[in-house]
């Protein structure tokens, strides 16, 4: 059996943003995270990024190239998104119930709730 390839993204300041490849492209397939770019990668929200590195499957490094895991990195998105932890809390128990959740900042809510199989955008 091959070994699943984990996508690697930085994190700068507010921005989480992976690597160009098949495993990032298949994060966003398969789970519909994040927005795929028209370059291949695939920009993440905080919520995103902390839920994944937490479940294993994404690896994300600060400017230095060294790997940021879960604690340092939900310490960082609480500086730079005001109520991060209680936002994640939300996000986590959508998306553990199969839920596909998006930010809706601009229709002045915290998330659009996808029923479980719909793909948004399609």
């Amino acid at each position: 059996m091959p070994v699943k390839e984990i996508p690697r993204a930085n994190f700068s300041r507010e921005l989480i943003l992976t690597e160009k490849g098949d495993a990032s492209k298949l994060l966003y397939d398969k789970g519909r995270f994040g927005t795929l770019l028209e370059n291949g990668k695939v920009q993440l929200s905080l919520l995103e990024a902390a839920y994944l590195l937490e479940k294993g499957t994404l690896i994300v490094v600060d400017g230095r190239n060294k790997e940021i895991d879960s604690d340092k990195f939900i310490k960082r998105s609480n500086k730079a998104e005001p109520n991060f932890w209680v936002r994640y809390a939300v996000f986590k128990d959508m998306r553990n119930r199969g839920y596909i959740i998006k930010t809706a900042l601009k229709f002045g809510a915290d998330f659009r709730v996808y029923d479980r199989g719909v793909k948004p955008g399609e």
